[in-house]
């Protein structure tokens, strides 16, 4: 048993750097038919929520012999796609256009036109399988460690933050929450 001093710590004596969690880049590829400024998506992303990519199966599977109890992890997962949340700030360019907004409320138009009621195909608002995401976490360096792509991406959920005015709020307006599902998914990590 090593005693609580610093050299006793292989993390100390090796000056290993901590894993924070603001250090990662975020690209979105959108369907093209939307004309996506993607730097824009790059550039205001705040936070990505839902990475839960460790999909075990949830439920425990119980047997009985006599008195005992055998535990068994279930056959299969709860779900094998990625629900994410994303959170944005949101600016006027200097045409004084919502730009983000604008691009994510056509991504969701592409799902359904609440103008219209048309709704899109999956081939339509994934760009027949090209939209994807991918998360790139590093450290404070640059040097990447893990890597999360999602592909099939499209909006879900409710997706996008409604605007509204009041005339008692301070608060600068931020889309939270905005939902994108991927139907699946690769992890690499270094």
């Amino acid at each position: 048993m090593a005693l609580g001093h610093f050299k006793n710590s292989r993390v100390g004596m090796g000056n290993w750097e901590p894993l924070y969690m603001n250090q990662f880049e975020v690209t979105i590829i959108p369907p093209a038919a939307i004309s996506a400024d993607r730097e824009i998506l790059l550039q205001e992303i705040q936070k990505i929520e839902g990475l839960d990519v460790e999909q075990t199966p949830s439920e425990l599977k119980i047997q009985q012999f006599k008195t005992a109890t055998r535990p068994y992890a279930g056959a299969k997962p709860e779900k094998t796609h990625l629900e994410l949340k994303l959170s944005f700030n949101v600016n006027l360019n200097d045409a004084n256009s919502a730009v983000l907004y604008k691009i994510l409320r056509n991504w969701c138009n592409l799902v359904r036109d609440p103008l219209t009621g048309e709704m899109g195909l999956m081939k339509d608002y994934t760009d027949s399988g090209q939209t994807k995401i991918i998360i790139n976490m590093h450290n404070k360096r640059g040097d990447i460690y893990r890597t999360i792509t999602g592909y099939n991406v499209f909006p879900a959920q409710g997706a996008i933050t409604s605007l509204t005015p009041d005339y008692t709020a301070d608060e600068i307006f931020k889309i939270e929450g905005f939902g994108l599902v991927c139907s699946y998914f690769d992890d690499i990590s270094l």
